[in-house]
Order: structure tokens, then sequence, then C-alpha cells
């Protein structure tokens, strides 16, 4: 069965029962940034746990750990380990990442660049924009009024008369 997919770049589908179970991490990114705490990190108490997760999940390369856990990627970091764990456990047969922000949010595209750089499948995070989402949405009839609403709730910055 067919499902649309939504990218930044492109919309498509995926065939769903190629998988027997799928796992996609959503981070919605609106107004707030990404956390600034870097766990992980060489100086903190966590580090020897978070590489050992790092080195056994198999998404990024060995010695990516130390720029991983900078602060513009640390979050999203963090949601590709969970996803990978999920994974690895059994439990899904796949996994994957999605940022959902705003077209110019600089600060997801900075992170979700910095995270596909130190992974060994870069396609397993990916950035899909609101707008996309919205637009796809309004050419299916079932979703088209929730995203017009969206569209002038979220979206449409012009000032109110």
């Amino acid at each position: 069965m067919p499902v649309p997919i939504f990218r930044a770049d492109t919309t498509g589908s995926i065939d769903v029962q190629k998988f027997s179970s799928h796992l996609v991490g959503v981070e919605t990114k609106y107004t707030e940034p990404f956390s600034r705490t870097r766990y992980g990190a060489a100086d903190r108490k966590d580090a020897g746990r978070y590489r050992t997760v790092l080195d056994g999940c198999g998404w990024f390369t060995p010695e990516s750990h130390d720029r991983l856990t900078a602060s513009s990627t640390n979050q999203l970091w963090r949601n590709c380990l969970l996803a990978a764990a999920a994974e690895r456990s059994g439990e899904f047969a796949s996994a994957s990442v999605v940022v959902v922000a705003l077209k110019d949010d600089r600060s997801a595209a900075y992170a979700i660049s910095g995270i596909i750089q130190s992974m060994t499948e870069p396609s397993r995070c990916r950035m899909v924009w609101l707008e996309k989402i919205v637009d796809v949405s309004r050419t299916i009839p079932s979703l088209a009024e929730w995203a017009d609403e969206f569209d002038r709730r979220y979206l449409d910055l012009a000032p109110l008369d």
C-alpha cells in the first residue's frame, strides 16, 4: 500500500508493504531551538555511555562522536540514537528520523547537515518543510481544509488588517 511521503526537495510515496515495520522518529521545530545541552560530551559523566551507544548502533562513523556532541547537533543526534536503538532491538525492521520545520529554519538545516555528514547511511535523517506538508495536504480532499487553516494560523505571517 503506497502512502505519501514528504521531503523538503520532493514528494513521492513509499510502499509500506516492503517494510514489516518502520519507525519514523519525528522532531518538530516551529519556534523553539534545539536543546543546547551537550549530552555525551567529553567533559560530562555520561560521555562513555553515549560513545558506547554510538559505537554499537551502526548509524554513525566511529570518529563522529565528539563532533555530534556539539550543541548544534546534540538533540537530533540523540533522537537518531533512540531510533537506532529501536531498530537494533528488533522491535522495528528499520528506522529513520525526520525534522519537521519551517523552510527557512537555518538551525534545523544546520543540525541535519551536521548529522548526515556523520552517518553511515545519510538517508536515515531528513528535513521536511511545514510548507511542503501544507502544500501536499491541500491536494488531498480530506486534508485541504486543515491545510488552509494551518497555513492561515502558522505560516501566513502577513500583518492582520
